[in-house]
């Protein structure tokens, strides 16, 4: 069986002191992102505002979750620091990457996601993003301090991720977590697994 990986993808630039934009891309339906947001929110009501978080969530679910999501957002505390764009797909999705500089991978610590690879962390790690993840067993043995932060699916654990995030985000080496993803690249799980 060959691991999951990721396709190699060009890096953005990245610019010391830029606030951080966060992207979510990924299914809506079970992932119970209201909790994220919930997080977010209180972050941003304890922030001291040093460093921005914006969140871009590329994505699709039922009307109902889409809805819900819309209006989460639309709450006064994430008005204009979350945006939802909807469903993207090639080089739509890839623009998006290029302006974002961290990656989500919040899955529910659910045992039905428990061990299921969560293929956007290797999307994020190949883009060099650093990345807030779920502490899922899948994600635990992906993302350590050099490439991301781990949390728990509450929304304390996310408030707290976000401000040690935040706290070491100048310290997180672009090309070193690329690097470091490259094992997961699907020409070489190809060549060095498969063939």
């Amino acid at each position: 069986i060959i691991p999951v990986g990721s396709a190699r993808a060009d890096l953005s630039p990245y610019l010391p002191g830029d606030d951080i934009k966060l992207l979510y891309v990924g299914i809506l339906t079970g992932r119970k992102l209201d909790v994220f947001l919930r997080g977010l929110r209180q972050y941003f009501l304890g922030s001291d505002g040093n460093r921005k978080v914006h969140v871009t969530i590329v994505g699709y679910g039922s009307g109902d979750d889409e809805a819900a999501l819309r209006h989460a957002i639309g709450e006064p505390d994430l008005h204009g620091q979350v945006e939802f764009i909807g469903e993207l797909r090639g080089g739509a999705l890839e623009a998006v990457f290029q302006r974002c500089n961290a990656g989500l991978s919040y899955v529910p610590v659910l045992p039905k996601y428990d061990a299921q690879p969560p293929t956007k962390t290797f999307e994020y790690l190949m883009h060099g993003m650093p990345v807030l993840a779920t502490a899922t067993q899948s994600n635990r043995q992906i993302v350590d301090p050099n490439c991301g932060v781990l949390i728990g699916d509450d929304e304390t654990s996310v408030c707290e991720g976000l401000y040690r995030m935040v706290q070491g985000f100048d310290a997180f080496d672009r090309n070193a977590i690329r690097e470091k993803a490259m094992r997961y690249d699907y020409g070489r799980l190809a060549e060095e697994v498969f063939l």
